[in-house]
């Protein structure tokens, strides 16, 4: 049916509209992929080429689902793309890397917000009005998570999250009195301290510049009320409850 379609010339800005667009409309399932197809302006996208940058996720079938999926788009869509993973901690610097050099890859996915690459980044304020209108609005917490308030503009698209959950030792926990593992922070400190002192095994928590560790640290002040900044963006790290946290 693709020789039947309208015809209208593409820039680069609308070959990542689009694939932006396609990659939204495969995370929602099939449902809604039929959905978007119906809506999804007409574009001759044939000829052109998408380098994509992703992170190596850390369930190794997922890159070779995703590969096998933007392979399998790019032969039905006439685009020659090009997929390239790289550990979670070597992101940013490859980024900014390309930034640098002026040329690199179009698309790139992160699991954490880079907003302090937002300045050399497209805005993407229509992609996210785009899948607003077919999908309802953005939670708060993804519009947070990819919105620059400042500059009134999207510096990424959030198109999902997930939670990041704790992995215990159910031998462990059981001999110290948790069979379930921890429900509270103050069960973690004292089930902790207990199977130290019991079993000589010591719990750790990610205390380092990264990623994870980053978001140990913010799950705990915001157990117990704490924040980095109110919501009028100031810093409010300094608190007593942050205090108590730590």
């Amino acid at each position: 049916m693709r020789e039947h379609r309208p015809w209208r010339p593409i820039s680069r800005r609308d070959l990542l509209k689009g694939t932006g667009a396609a990659a939204l409309a495969a995370a929602l399932g099939p449902a809604r992929r039929i959905a978007a197809k119906q809506t999804t302006p007409t574009v001759n996208i044939s000829g052109t080429e998408l380098k994509i940058l992703q992170w190596s996720h850390f369930v190794p079938r997922y890159d070779t689902w995703f590969d096998q999926f933007v392979k399998d788009w790019g032969t039905e869509n006439g685009v020659e793309v090009a997929i390239d993973h790289v550990d979670q901690a070597g992101i940013p610097a490859a980024i900014a890397a390309e930034i640098s050099a002026g040329e690199g890859h179009d698309l790139i996915e992160f699991i954490v917000p880079l907003a302090q690459l937002g300045p050399s980044m497209l805005d993407l304020t229509d992609l996210v009005q785009e899948a607003n209108t077919r999908h309802g609005d953005l939670l708060e917490m993804a519009q947070r998570n990819s919105f620059n308030p400042t500059t009134n503009t999207y510096y990424g698209f959030c198109h999902g999250y997930a939670p990041d959950p704790a992995n215990f030792r159910k031998s462990l926990w059981e001999a110290a009195g948790l069979a379930n593992g921890p429900t509270t922070f103050d069960e973690l400190l004292e089930g902790g301290q207990k199977i130290k002192n019991d079993q000589g095994i010591q719990m750790g928590i990610g205390m380092s510049n990264e990623v994870d560790s980053n978001m140990a640290a913010q799950a705990m002040i915001w157990a117990f009320g704490g924040a980095v900044q109110d919501e009028n963006e100031n810093v409010v790290i300094n608190s007593p409850e942050t205090v108590a946290a730590v």
